[in-house]
């Protein structure tokens, strides 16, 4: 999800280079705290950032902390609080010795991960949440990570409801010009088994390139449409727009969805980008196009980030446009 979301927001206009060094801010909402790893990868390579962390299930917090390594001195929601009791009254107490141990290790950050207890549709849903805020003192978001499940491990029906508020507070708080969003879905069609995954060599009749089943490509669809914004005239004039498409997890029975508003071609050679203005029809020609520009801006996140493993293998992999 974060080699995906980065490199379609690298593919934007937005200064991502700038907000890794902490000189522009960088708003990023975390739908689905789990572990915490996102968040905590995040705000320590990118210093300009500031993440919010939504989490509906106290015990999956609770996990968080005590078993997973989440950081207890972050700011937190005062529904929270009931965690970091002085006494064992909540099953949990952090010692003096491992606060401090916590604040040697995530000094840097504590002022700007925020962990809540609340439901992901309220939460964005609310105005008084932190974020970017427009002429207009609407929130803006950066980044936007959605990875929620239900007790029964179904993506929310909330979160894939076209007449729902969920969706509509979404599309007006993701920044118009370049905002990302990155959603992790289950896949409904059968996967290649995990050594043929390793190998690559797949049984007739498996299409490895192509997972998406229905259910998985009407989402997808449901967010492309939900999230189309109304282009500037700044933007119009850099071909910029949306694009949205999917990459498979390896040797997961997962789907990464990104949605990113303002994808720009520079960097698509002058015959390419005529190509590119068909990329909502058919055109597999200018799927192969955007795919090699992508694999290129996550080249860059490699290097600026300086990250040990190549990001372009989790862009490649199973690369589909959902038009």
């Amino acid at each position: 999800m974060v080699s995906t979301g980065l490199t379609a927001l690298a593919s934007t206009s937005f200064d991502l280079k700038s907000a890794v060094s902490g000189m522009q801010k960088m708003r990023i909402l975390c739908i689905g705290n789990g572990g915490g790893t996102i968040p905590l990868f995040l705000a320590s390579k990118i210093k300009g950032a500031h993440i919010d962390v939504v989490e509906i299930d106290e015990a999956v917090i609770s996990a968080s902390i005590k078993s997973m390594g989440f950081p207890s001195v972050l700011k937190i929601g005062t529904s929270l609080q009931e965690y970091f009791s002085e006494d064992n009254s909540s099953g949990f107490h952090v010692s003096e010795s491992s606060q401090i141990m916590q604040k040697v290790f995530w000094d840097d950050i504590q002022e700007r991960v925020f962990l809540n207890e609340a439901d992901g549709e309220a939460y964005i849903c609310d105005s008084l949440i932190h974020g970017r805020h427009n002429e207009k003192g609407s929130l803006w978001y950066d980044m936007v990570f959605i990875d929620a499940y239900d007790g029964d491990d179904i993506f929310p029906y909330k979160f894939r409801d076209s007449n729902g508020p969920f969706l509509s507070a979404l599309r007006s708080k993701l920044h118009p010009r370049h905002g990302t969003v990155i959603v992790n879905l289950h896949a409904d069609s059968p996967h290649p088994p995990l050594q043929e995954s390793l190998t690559g060599n797949y049984d007739p009749g498996l299409n490895p390139v192509c997972p998406l089943g229905r259910q998985t490509l009407e989402v997808a669809r449901l967010y492309r449409d939900a999230l189309q914004g109304t282009c500037s005239r700044e933007a119009e004039e850099l071909g910029e727009s949306l694009l949205a498409f999917t990459v498979t997890v390896p040797c997961l029975a997962n789907v990464t969805l990104v949605i990113t508003r303002g994808f720009s071609p520079i960097g698509i050679n002058q015959y390419g980008r005529g190509l590119f203005k068909e990329i909502e029809t058919s055109c597999c020609f200018s799927e192969g196009l955007v795919l090699e520009k992508l694999l290129s801006d996550s080249q860059r996140v490699h290097e600026l980030f300086n990250l040990h493993f190549d990001c372009s293998q989790y862009v490649r992999r199973g690369f589909f446009i959902v038009r």
